[in-house]
Parts: structure tokens; sequence; C-alpha cells
């Protein structure tokens, strides 16, 4: 009877129980990675690795089954076991993806926030916000004259004009409603995050 008793009051000292893990979890080419973990009780920020800066619910974050990790986001990250009696907390919302990224191809964004990052451009206003709104201008365009759908696979440059002015020139690949796909040359400006001229050739 002694020993049991001796047993059950060691399972309840604090140092029994499951201690907090760490995670390492990167965004590759600035892409959305997923990394499987027991989430239930919550994660926290431990070390950031990476240049780019790790934001919960913009960069990286979690839900029930593990952590995301976007936007060039490295980080080693805590995995709380749930000690303290304390109830876990909701996950938080999924990322939203930046509309018009995926017409441009992985990578060129990330490079692209990093030079933003680098020159504390305003948030909204800078290199990769310019291209995106090129990307999206030219979908709306080339679908009236016939294509299905449009790609940037590369780019020369994206160069600013001013705080918040930019031209942009990029190759742009265009699918065609009649089968077979063309490459362009394209330029862009874009000026307070609106595109005032587009040509491609």
């Amino acid at each position: 009877m002694r020993r049991l008793v001796l047993a059950a009051a060691l399972l309840l000292l604090p140092g029994s129980a499951a201690a907090d893990s760490l995670l390492e979890c990167a965004s590759k080419n600035y892409s959305y990675t997923y990394c499987p973990a027991d989430t239930r009780f919550g994660a926290a920020l431990e070390q950031q690795k990476s240049n780019t800066p790790c934001v919960l619910n913009d960069s990286w974050g979690y839900d029930g089954g593990g952590v995301w990790a976007d936007k060039g986001c490295r980080a080693v990250f805590r995995i709380l076991s749930g000690r303290g009696g304390k109830r876990p907390p909701p996950p938080p919302p999924e990322p939203e993806e930046l509309e018009g990224s995926d017409l441009i191809a992985p990578g060129i964004l990330g490079d692209l926030q990093d030079q933003d990052d680098q020159d504390r451009r305003e948030p909204g206003y800078g290199r990769t916000d310019a291209l995106i709104a090129c990307a999206l201008y030219a979908e709306q365009e080339e679908n009236q004259r016939g294509g299905v759908s449009v790609y940037v696979p590369e780019i020369d440059d994206v160069v600013p004009r001013g705080r918040r002015s930019y031209d942009a020139a990029f190759t742009l690949s265009v699918e065609k409603r009649r089968g077979g796909t063309r490459d362009y040359a394209a330029e862009c400006t874009v000026e307070r995050g609106e595109v005032t001229s587009y040509v491609r050739y």
C-alpha cells in the first residue's frame, strides 16, 4: 500500500510532466512550408534564424497539427506541452496569400521583399507590391487579347522612381486560347500602387 501511495505521489510531481520541445521550421525559396507537430497546447517563437522577420500570423503560425513558415522565415519554435493546467489556446488563422503572387515564379518575390526590408519600404508600396500589381494588370490586359493565363518566370529589375513609384521590366509568359505559350518582354510603371503604363513586345 505504501508503495502505491509513493508511486502516485511521484506521478504528481511537476518534473514528471511532459516538457516543451523545440522544432526548427524553415520557409524554403520564400514559399509556404508546413512542419508537423503536436501543437494542441500552442507554439511560440524561440529563436529566429532568418534575416527576414518571423511575424506571427504573417510569416509563421500554427494549427492543431503543426507549425508553418512562409516569406523566408526560418526559426526554432517551442512546442508547448500544456504544463500548469492551462487550456490550449485556439489556433490562429491561416495566412492569406497575397492576391497575384501565384502569377510570379517562387523566389522572385522573396528577393524583392529582402530589398524592401533593407530599404525599409512602406508596407503595401514596395517592390514586391509593384511587381504583383504589374502581374495582375498584365493578366487583365492579356485576357482581353485572347490569353488564357499569364506567368512571370523572371525579372530584369524593379527600379524605384520615388518612395512609392517603380519601373518594372520582366519576362511575361502568355498562354493562348488556341494553344501554345509565348514569352514577351514587358515593362510596367507603378505609382502609389496603381499601374500607370504597361507594354509588352
